[in-house]
């Protein structure tokens, strides 16, 4: 007879062996029947790579025995122990604490003193896929990124790929939470470029995370307000010919690449004072203070008529721009009137007012950059005739040019053969 050990039974047994002999004692067995119960898994909640604490839903409430005993849980063909803590009976759920570990495909299974998943339907657990949070720029010329997130296995073997746009990632180091490699150099740079990362077999993508760093200028060499040749030297300019250069509105005009990712040149506009100067690709560089060159005086030539009574000089130079409103000319600190551009960028003409002797400092301003000075002077006086005096004394005409404006600048000496200097009164 079999009986059910959920409730407490009695029976009577009625002895029919022939052989028993009467007043001797005979035994009774009663062998409990045991049995090994089929459970299947249906569901292993996901974990990171370093381990942690999962939850197993099995298909049928565990006999009482084995829901205060300790199961074992292994995972994978090699058998690796997921340490067991708990089961709610419930939800009819295991709880125990998988180790550290990558990939997926692995076989779980629980036995008991009186449950087995032997037999049940196979149930495949996998660690969590890598996920992608955040990731460090680079140049152009590449170097060390760093890639944080989760589930990157601290195994650097499982890390198999690592990939920014179309570039792959060498010199890979890893931990549960963050990847480091060296990138290495972009021919275009790019902007907001997918990031794949494969680690023992999970692959996950990020679209739109990385974008290198964007141009970074150093310096610039000068050139004059006629525009010229000049050398850009920075950071993170790709190896890439299409690379745009801008002075203030104006474009740089033929860019070539001297060095990959950090030295351009190219034809500067003509310009004056100080602009923005850009370098653009995918992004666009923070803009660098460019100064044309200054307005250098070579040389100074004055009109036919000029003396005293002032007139037109022509100033010969560089780096006098193209624009007269942007031009100052003084002499002695006295403005230059009818200023006017003879020559774009490299000859001025303007009136010089009336004066006398010298030397006066000739200066240009361009903007807000000053010339060094130019020295200029007056002629000296040029006597071309001069009256009879009697001897006795009296009035001396004299006749010339480059007098002054005024006889109070003047002062007039006569020097005789038989007297000496004689001076000249009541000018």
């Amino acid at each position: 007879t079999e009986f059910s050990t959920a409730t407490n039974h009695s029976f009577s047994l009625e002895l029919e062996d022939s052989r028993h002999v009467p007043g001797n004692p005979f035994y009774v067995y009663i062998e409990e029947a045991v049995s090994v119960h089929m459970i299947h898994v249906t569901n292993v909640t996901e974990v990171a790579t370093q381990g942690g604490r999962v939850r197993i839903t099995v298909s049928d409430i565990l006999p009482v025995a084995d829901s205060t005993s300790t199961l074992a849980i292994y995972v994978g063909a090699t058998g690796f122990q997921c340490a067991y803590e708990s089961y709610d009976i419930p939800s009819s759920t295991v709880t125990c604490l998988m180790p550290p570990g990558a990939g997926s495909g692995y076989l779980v299974s629980i036995s008991g003193e009186f449950v087995t998943t032997m037999g049940s339907t196979p149930y495949l657990f996998g660690y969590a896929p890598p996920t992608l949070y955040a990731i460090t720029p680079a140049p152009t010329m590449g170097g060390y990124i760093t890639i944080t997130g989760s589930s990157f296995s601290n195994l650097t073997h499982l890390v198999t790929n690592v990939r920014v746009g179309n570039s792959t990632c060498s010199n890979v180091r890893c931990n549960h939470t963050a990847i480091s490699c060296l990138l290495p150099p972009s021919y275009d740079g790019g902007y907001q470029l997918a990031v794949r990362v494969t680690v023992a077999g999970q692959t996950s993508v990020r679209a739109g995370l990385f974008s290198y760093l964007p141009p970074s200028i150093l310096q610039v060499t000068a050139t004059s307000t006629a525009g010229g040749l000049v050398d850009i030297r920075g950071t993170s300019f790709t190896a890439s010919s299409l690379i745009s250069v801008l002075f203030g509105n104006d474009t740089c005009t033929n860019v070539t690449v001297l060095s990959a990712h950090t030295h351009l040149a190219c034809i500067a506009p003509p310009g004056y004072g100080q602009v923005p100067v850009v370098v653009a690709r995918h992004l666009t560089s923070t803009p660098y203070t460019f100064y044309y060159s200054s307005p250098v005086i070579s040389n100074i030539t004055y009109a036919s008529n000029f003396g005293t009574r002032g007139g037109f000089i022509t100033i010969v130079g560089q780096s006098f721009s193209s624009q007269v409103s942007a031009v100052q000319v003084t002499v002695g600190g006295a403005p230059c009137t009818s200023l006017s551009m003879v020559q774009l960028h490299t000859q001025l003409s303007c009136r010089v007012a009336a004066g006398l002797g010298g030397p006066y400092f000739v200066v240009v301003q361009v903007g807000a950059l000053l010339s060094p000075f130019w020295p200029l002077a007056y002629p000296a006086p040029r006597i071309s005739s001069v009256s009879t005096v009697p001897s006795g004394g009296g009035i001396a005409v004299i006749t010339g040019l480059h007098f002054g404006p005024s006889a109070s600048n003047i002062s007039v000496v006569i020097f005789s053969g038989v007297s000496g200097p004689l001076p000249c009164d009541n000018l």
